[in-house]
């Protein structure tokens, strides 16, 4: 966890982008169609990233500002299986399955980056916040491509700091 806390910007950059590339590349090469593994592979690094700041940042947080973050991680690992499942067995599946399906990882992700990004700048600013200021977080993990520029130097700086 420590690994994507101390990363650069360009390397969480990195790593997710190959993440979503490879598979392609590879299936490009042996003529397969591996559109389902990238997905699954580059949303498990965006979700092991946001796990490790959301978690890491509410660890640090005085006892009276942390949560228990149980709900945290089983949403998230709920929308990890979620998108495992979606990824994996691309079959024609009943349209019930996948409504539920999407609706889990589409929870998951938003929870996932609300409690991240709330747990971040609380840990950052030392005191309690209000989603105007942590908004911006918010975003930057939401939009990871160009967010990552601005949210993981903070991350850095934050961790390197405590």
């Amino acid at each position: 966890m420590s690994l994507f806390l101390s990363a650069k910007a360009w390397q969480i950059f990195l790593a997710i982008l190959i993440a979503m590339l490879l598979p392609l590349l590879i299936g490009y090469f042996i003529n397969m169609e591996l559109n389902h593994y990238s997905r699954a592979l580059w949303v498990s690094v965006f979700f092991i990233w946001l796990y490790s700041v959301g978690i890491s940042s509410n660890s640090m947080l005085p006892d009276e500002s942390k949560t228990n973050p149980v709900v945290f991680q089983v949403l998230i690992f709920s929308a990890l299986i979620s998108n495992a499942i979606e990824s994996f067995i691309w079959l024609p599946v009943s349209p019930a399955l996948a409504h539920f399906l999407t609706s889990v990882y589409v929870i998951g992700f938003f929870y996932g980056i609300w409690f991240t990004s709330k747990r971040f700048v609380m840990f950052d600013s030392g005191g309690d916040v209000k989603f105007k200021d942590y908004r911006g977080a918010f975003l930057c993990f939401w939009v990871w491509p160009m967010g990552v520029w601005s949210i993981q130097p903070k991350v850095n700086d934050a961790f390197n700091k405590a």
